[in-house]
């Protein structure tokens, strides 16, 4: 069990150290899978190191038990304080003592006693027999019956409460400068105010609630800081010396906020209605104007000296993570790994990526960390790790990505595929990449699996990588960066033999099309048609329109292959990103199989040059460097955004690629420098 720290003490130790704290507020969800994802986004807020955690109390006692089950798996499996919400709203004082017996057994030490609001359905609240006519006196029997076991806090209203809050007679010009400096004004002009009279009332209820034992003051949420400050101010001049915590609420939606504020009769700066209804139907821009209130709000509270700043989460994490990055207090929980590429690639020009498997042995495992560590130095943009075929290597892929993002600092971009994939299966993926931070997934449909021949959807599952993208915009929302395959030559499985050669061509055909020649010299041209390549082209805008971020190319030999490819994304409207995926030449039977499979369009020039030299490793290997030399700086050259490397989980060519380009920290020792003394066939034909 954690042991059950007072946070009045450790906002004491906080202060001392001159740190400003972090606090966040969640609510018990509905559902079984909402509970679930709650535990999950605690988890991975816990890297921003809050004080403590609280959760609300559902009306009567509604959602008593998951309160209390959520409040102790916080404290004892995820390790964060907590502090339990408390209301008197249909609560005797025996369901009170019960609650309060539960929260000691589990070492909860922190409560925040509250009256609480109405039941659903009623307007006006009532007290229960045998229980608490406010929170004074739920503060005070606390006190009594368990003494100074608990840290108490209370709500305090910087507006004043609700239900004080009421239309002024003779409007603004009424009022006094204090009440000018609280008032609401609605959009029909109206204003509404709690008194200088109410609110000095609300003052001495608040005091009252101290003198009784309260500890510390958590607000009602505000949208201006200057209330919260004057509020700080007038409680400071009667005299309450603990610790008052700003509830700063965040905003995800607009419908929401509207409706928030409507309800407590907050008080929202003009700017802030504005920015917000001019990108109401946005919900990401409604998000980004969250972030960026948020942030310029808490950056005047704590100048002013607040030690600290409650967060209302409303059990999301978006804004309120975006909020502490803008202020350097997120901790590790926005660290630069987790980052999403396509904001990355926003940014930055002619810059590198590596592509991995999951090897099946230990050795290799170790081997390829190995890579990892030797890799890294050249500084690359992210790094890929495929996904076997129906998650055969799913634990290892997992394994991997979360090794290469948190043990090797490499901003990691996960495969998905949907071949023997269930939805339950994607979703535990998912979430798996949620824990560890991996925030990048490449989503693809993917090959069949071993010894089958056709594709077949999972009954269950997705039927394409669209279906798979849509999925996860709509479970995931923005959280994850996605990425999608894209085939210059089209898919492999429209690719098809032209009985009537090369002759029966179009124009365009003719540039992605693979010509084979047999033993017996006899030429065979297989080409995806014209037709099935405006079909592919579709396909794919509908993957971007759905969510995707950014294209990364199936392999090609040719250079113009990929550059028209991307002139017909354009053509096409697919105006993100698209990135060319070059394979790593480091041996000959393997890169005629990988071409064979893939129906690759290789110039001939290429057998050419590798035929003498199959089975002279060093040799090949060496011209492999230098073809992929020259058909980097091609790509560059045709506008290529950078350069993503299939490095077939092999170093010596890749890494000898990049030096070769002048793009690596130094040469490896046994990389260029020996590999430059076997003279390479030159595969300048090819690329003229």
């Amino acid at each position: 069990m954690v042991e059950g720290k007072k946070i009045s003490l450790m906002a004491e130790e906080r202060a001392r150290e001159g740190k400003p704290f972090v606090s966040l507020e969640f609510f018990p969800p509905k559902t079984a899978k909402g509970v679930e994802n709650l535990v999950e986004r605690i988890q991975r807020m816990k890297s921003i190191d809050p004080l403590f955690v609280d959760f609300t109390w559902g009306a009567g006692g509604s959602t008593s038990e998951l309160t209390l089950d959520l409040s102790l798996k916080a404290q004892q499996e995820i390790g964060v304080q907590a502090n339990m919400h408390l209301t008197c709203t249909n609560m005797e004082a025996a369901k009170v003592d019960a609650a309060l017996e539960g929260c000691k057994r589990g070492g909860i030490r922190n409560i925040l006693a509250l009256r609480g609001d109405p039941p659903e359905g009623q307007e006006a609240w009532e007290a229960t027999e045998g229980g608490f006519a406010c929170a004074l006196d739920l503060v005070k029997h606390i006190r009594k019956e368990h003494g100074d076991y608990f840290d108490i806090a209370v709500a305090g209203y910087p507006e004043g409460h609700p239900t004080k809050i009421t239309l002024a007679k003779g409007g603004y010009y009424a009022l006094s400068e204090a009440e000018r400096g609280r008032c609401r004004i609605d959009e029909k002009g109206d204003v509404w105010v709690c008194t200088d009279a109410d609110f000095e009332g609300e003052l001495a209820y608040l005091q009252a609630k101290v003198d009784a034992g309260a500890s510390a003051v958590v607000t009602q949420m505000f949208f201006d800081a200057q209330v919260f400050l004057d509020f700080v101010a007038a409680c400071r001049a009667r005299g309450i010396t603990v610790p008052i915590l700003p509830g700063v609420i965040c905003i995800e939606k607009y419908a929401g906020f509207v409706k928030m504020a409507e309800f407590c009769r907050s008080r929202v700066p003009e700017a802030l209605r504005m920015s917000l209804y001019r990108v109401k139907d946005d919900e990401r821009a409604v998000k980004r104007v969250g972030i960026q209130w948020g942030a310029d709000l808490c950056r005047r509270l704590l100048a002013a000296g607040t030690p600290g700043l409650h967060f209302y989460t409303l059990n999301m994490e978006h804004v309120c993570a975006g909020i502490l990055e803008e202020l350097g207090l997120a901790g590790e929980f926005c660290r630069k790994p987790a980052a999403k590429i396509a904001s990355l690639l926003a940014r930055s020009r002619d810059w590198l990526s590596f592509e991995y498997f999951p090897p099946r042995t230990a050795e290799g495992l170790a081997n390829l960390e190995k890579r990892f560590q030797k890799m890294k130095a050249y500084r690359p943009l992210f790094a890929d790790i495929t996904w076997g075929a129906g998650g055969s290597s799913a634990d290892v892929t997992l394994g991997l990505a979360k090794k290469m993002q948190v043990d090797h600092g490499l901003v990691t971009n996960m495969h998905l595929t949907c071949t023997n994939m269930p939805e339950a299966l994607v979703h535990d993926a998912l979430r798996a990449c949620r824990r560890t931070g991996v925030r990048n997934i490449v989503a693809l449909r993917g090959d069949p699996p071993e010894g089958q021949e056709a594709w077949e959807a999972t009954e269950g599952g997705f039927s394409c990588a669209l279906d798979l993208v849509r999925y996860i915009r709509a479970t995931y929302g923005d959280f994850f960066g996605i990425s999608v395959a894209g085939y210059p030559e089209g898919h492999p499985s429209k690719i098809k033999e032209v009985p009537g050669g090369l002759a029966a061509l179009s124009p365009s055909e003719r540039r992605r099309c693979r010509v084979a020649r047999g033993g017996d010299g006899e030429e065979t041209v297989l080409v995806c048609s014209d037709d099935h390549f405006r079909g592919e082209m579709a396909y794919l805008k509908a993957k971007v329109d759905a969510g995707a971020d950014f294209i990364i190319t199936q392999m090609f030999f040719d250079p113009e292959v990929y550059i028209d490819f991307v002139a017909e994304c354009r053509k096409y409207g697919i105006n993100c990103p698209v990135v060319p995926g070059i394979m790593c030449v480091n041996n000959y039977g393997g890169t005629r199989k990988m071409t064979d499979m893939c129906k690759t369009r290789v110039p001939q020039q290429v057998w050419d040059a590798l035929e003498p030299i199959k089975n002279d490793v060093a040799a090949l290997k060496a011209w492999g460097v230098e073809f992929g030399e020259r058909m980097s700086r091609r790509l560059m050259e045709g506008g290529a955004p950078g350069l993503h490397y299939y490095t077939l989980n092999l170093d010596k060519v890749t890494l000898g690629i990049v030096d070769a380009l002048g793009k690596g920290p130094s040469a490896l020792a046994e990389g260029p420098s020996k590999q430059a003394a076997v003279p390479p066939p030159a595969p300048a034909a090819v690329l003229a």
